[in-house]
């Protein structure tokens, strides 16, 4: 399958999931200079360099295809040895938030899930930016378990048995609580992921979402 390079402002990302075969993985939403939504996954955080861990509203440039077993038209795989971060993440507050908001302006904004909804099934769309009429709270869930469940810690330690990363990954470091959830500004993501890509929020963009009908996270 081909594959390109692209610039991708980073918008969100999911709270990170054991891997059998990557350690931590999470799933990533961004857009294209072109103002295209992008889906990323899988991304193994842990096994990927620190001057190439990026943050949120930070570019990055990298090789991508096409995601070979998630047809969802956004859906790409990106090869993490080929990401190039910009040095910094572009500036929040008063004076960085309108050009973040310039940006964003490229995408089609939506206000209710009945338009995102005609647009996935008009054309297979799976990813929208939301805007809901007002904000009505500020959810925080703790996990149920301040650790890796036993289901989780066996995926970790089957990929710790594997040789050439034995030195690489490490189960010891405890399960943070789950990030808090805001009824916001949020991404929309539509259909089944695959395993490992769960709901979660983060911040100003939400996550990739692992529910059949759609859902909005900030």
């Amino acid at each position: 399958m081909a594959s390109f390079t692209e610039r991708v402002l980073i918008l969100c990302k999911t709270y990170p999931s054991p891997s059998a075969k990557y350690a931590e993985t999470s799933c990533v939403a961004g857009m294209t200079e072109a103002g295209k939504l992008i889906r990323l996954y899988p991304v193994p955080f842990r096994l990927v360099s620190d001057d190439q861990q990026f943050k949120k509203w930070q570019w990055i440039t990298a090789r991508f295809e096409k995601a070979r077993d998630d047809h969802r038209p956004e859906s790409h795989r990106v090869f993490v040895d080929t990401i190039a971060c910009d040095s910094d993440p572009l500036p929040a507050g008063k004076h960085g938030w309108p050009h973040r908001a310039e940006l964003l302006a490229k995408l089609p904004l939506y206000s209710d899930f009945s338009q995102i909804e005609k647009r996935r099934a008009d054309g297979g769309a799976t990813l929208a930016l939301l805007k809901p009429a007002r904000i009505i709270g500020l959810d925080i869930k703790m996990a149920e378990s301040p650790t890796w469940t036993d289901e989780e810690k066996d995926k970790l330690l089957r990929l710790q048995q594997q040789g050439e990363l034995f030195d690489e990954v490490e189960v010891k470091p405890p399960r943070i609580p789950e990030p808090v959830r805001s009824r916001g500004w949020g991404i929309v993501s539509h259909g089944t992921q695959p395993a490992g890509c769960g709901p979660t929020t983060h911040g100003a963009a939400g996550g990739c979402s692992g529910a059949a009908s759609p859902r909005s996270f900030a």
